[in-house]
């Protein structure tokens, strides 16, 4: 996983210990809720690249055809 959690259950726990991070329940389930969150974002992200890049696509397209003409 990429960066710090937002939500950090092991702040201030008293049973944490060097190991606990595959046992924990509240980390595994702040680890999900940070998974599901960053999901949400890149499919929110990717659907308004694909306009963005179909657009441009388009455009370089139309550059290449007209540079290449002859005439």
């Amino acid at each position: 996983m990429k960066g710090p959690l937002k939500d950090k259950p092991c702040h201030g726990c008293t049973e944490r210990t060097p190991t606990c991070h595959g046992n924990c329940k509240e980390y595994l389930e702040a680890i999900q809720r940070q998974t599901e969150k960053r999901k949400a974002a890149y499919r929110e992200s990717r659907g308004n690249g694909d306009y963005i890049e179909t657009k441009k696509s388009a455009i370089r397209r139309t550059l290449r055809n007209v540079r290449h003409r002859k005439g």
